[in-house]
This record gives structure tokens, sequence and C-alpha cells, in this order.
């Protein structure tokens, strides 16, 4: 239970992130509103949609309700603009195909009430299409870069709810956010649209010293994701995220990583972009990744200002927050026999590396 001699915050304002999410929208704004009383203000960001979900949303909320943007900003950007415009003190970001359970927003309320350094919570999610399946608790930051999920696959009827848990990245389906702690600089990087922009994001909060908290008991169910772009609703891995997974990966670890980490993660991170190239050149999408490759320089002056920019915010390093394990690759690209031994090839070398590097880093430290 909550001490009864912390101070309770006022409700949150809700926002909801839609980009052609017409088919979702009367079943997530339907449960927001039967929840009105939870909430201080309801806000849906448009991103520039190209189906009739404007017109959905305008027929569940006021006209003030709504924002459309004017171009597709991506997913960090629509939230940037709801940030904006809503003066709510906690903010709950939503997408817009989830659906709240009935105590979540309390729950999450609650977590961050009793975690002075928590910048914001994260519920459990829960797949729709499979009730009992977790799809993940937040996500730790993986020193390759990438996300590891939390709890994904796990059965939610055989996982009881535990207190909140203080995690090295964040996914942004559904997450509290305490606008007071934070102060009032943009959220989501501009120059990470979408894929790994929550990541850059949460894995950022962590170095800059703010707590990140995952909360079992919170719990909401989760779609598709947006028709023809997400992997859940497409079964496959579309050229828009394959070109943004590669780019947004070298952008966050040119952005935040320190020197050291380069260096001392050296033989890994060189395996990991041979076997990235090759793997890419099998797979046919050697177009994607000259494409991010191009990008990438073009960007580099830009990342080195928010380098130095990000360095005088820095308040842990990055083995504070990083972690190991296997290497958080999705599955389906381990089916070709080349896959398979890259995968272990790297996942062996990285747990080495890592070991060692930690060790030297520890070793410095105490002389």
């Amino acid at each position: 239970m909550p001490s009864p001699d912390i101070e309770r915050s006022p409700r949150p304002a809700v926002c909801v992130v839609n980009y052609n999410g017409a088919t979702y929208l009367p079943r997530t704004l339907g449960r927001i509103l039967e929840l009105r009383d939870q909430f201080d203000t309801v806000l849906l960001v448009d991103d520039a949609s190209t189906d009739a979900s404007v017109e959905v949303a305008r027929q569940h909320l006021t006209d003030d309700g709504v924002i459309v943007l004017p171009k597709n900003a991506g997913p960090g950007g629509a939230r940037n603009a709801g940030f904006v415009a809503l003066k709510a003190d906690r903010v709950l970001f939503l997408d817009n195909d989830v659906f709240l359970g009935s105590d979540t927003v309390r729950i999450l309320s609650e977590a961050l009430d009793e975690a002075p350094k928590a910048v914001m919570a994260l519920p459990r999610i829960v797949s729709d299409d499979e009730p009992d399946t977790v799809e993940y608790e937040g996500g730790e930051a993986h020193f390759s870069g990438l996300v590891t999920l939390r709890g994904a696959g796990k059965s939610r009827s055989g996982s009881p709810a535990g207190p909140p848990v203080r995690v090295g990245s964040m996914i942004a389906c559904c997450f509290l956010f305490d606008r007071r702690r934070w102060g009032q600089e943009p959220l989501f990087d501009p120059l990470f649209p979408m894929y790994l922009e929550d990541h850059e994001f949460g894995l950022r909060t962590n170095l800059m010293g703010h707590d990140v908290l995952t909360v079992s008991a919170a719990e909401c169910g989760h779609g598709k994701g947006t028709p023809g772009i997400s992997i859940r609703a497409t079964g496959g891995h579309t050229a828009i995220r394959v070109r943004q997974t590669i780019l947004n990966r070298w952008q966050l670890m040119a952005k935040l990583y320190q020197g050291r980490t380069f260096l001392l993660m050296a033989p890994t991170f060189l395996l990991f972009e041979i076997s990235q190239f090759l793997g890419c050149l099998v797979l046919g999408w050697g177009g994607h990744w000259m494409w991010a490759a191009g990008t990438f320089v073009r960007r580099t002056p830009e990342l080195l200002k928010r380098r130095k920019g990000f360095r005088a915010s820095r308040a842990r390093s990055d083995t504070e927050v990083l972690t190991s394990g296997p290497h958080p690759l999705n599955a389906a690209l381990a089916r070709r026999p080349f896959a398979r031994l890259a995968f272990a090839v790297l996942d062996r070398l990285g747990h080495v590396n890592w070991r060692l590097a930690t060790f030297a880093l520890a070793r410095s430290r105490r002389s």
C-alpha cells in the first residue's frame, strides 16, 4: 500500500498519439471516456493520417481535444507536440491501439509518487490476441545499442505482479510522465522520428540521472500497431523499419555512448557491423544499409553537436545503465544458418568482451 504521508499528484492528462488508426480509435477512445474522471484533459495528436482518423476522433472528443499535425513527424514528434500543448504536471501517453486497465493510471501514479527520482512509469503490456501473453514490461539498454524487452512472452497468469522495478530503457506504447521532475525541454529527439526513438529517450533519461520504472501491477492491452508499418500488422520487416532501425542505432550510439565504451567494446561492435552488413546483403537489404549509411554521414556534424550538448547533462556512466546478455535481435532473422552462426558468435564474444570491459573500468576507478 502507498505510504499515507506521501503527497498525491493531481490527475494526469492523457495524450493519444495516432497515425492511420481509425480502426482502433473507437475502442481506445471509448475506454478513455469510460475512465474520464481519472484524467484532467484528454487530447489526441493526429500525425497527418491519411485515413478517417480525424473524423473518428472528433466523434468522441471535442474539437479542441484533437490536434492535427500538418505533416507527419513520426511518433516522437507527435508526442512532443502533445507535451507542449498540455499543461498538466503528469501526462499519460498512449499509442492508438492501447486499451487501458481500470486501475492502470492509479497504480502508475502511486509508483511515481513513491519514487522521487523517477520521471516515468511503464505498465505491463499484454497482447490483445493472446491475453495471457506478456509482450513486455519495459526494457533494458543492451550495450549493442538495442533494447532488450523485459518479460517478453511469459505467461501473465503465471507471473504475479511485483513491486516497481527500475529499468534502463523504455517502450513508448504507454507511459506516465512527470513534467515537474523533467523540466520543459522536448522529450523525443527529432533526429529519431520512429523506431528506437523511445529507446534513445529512455537511455538518455537514465544517463541524465533520472529513473524509469516498470510497474507490472499496472496493465494495458495492445493491438497490432499501424497497418502497413508495424511488424505485428505486416508479419515482416518493411523498408522503413529496416532503414530507420539501422540508422537510429548508429545515431543513438554516436550521440550517447562514451568514448571509452567504443574503445573497450570495439571487437564486438566491429563484428556486429560486419554481420549486419553481410546480413543485409543476404536478405536483399543492401540498398537500405546504403541509405542508412549515407544519411548517418550527412548527419554526423549535427550528431556531434548533440553529443557535445548531452555531455553536460550526463550524470551516470554507460556501465551504470547498459546491460549485457544475448543480443536482442528479432528471432525471425535467425532462420538462416548464416544468421544463427553470427548470432551465436556475437553473443559469446559480447559476453566475454563486456565482462573484460566492465572489469577494466572498475579497476581503473579503484586506482
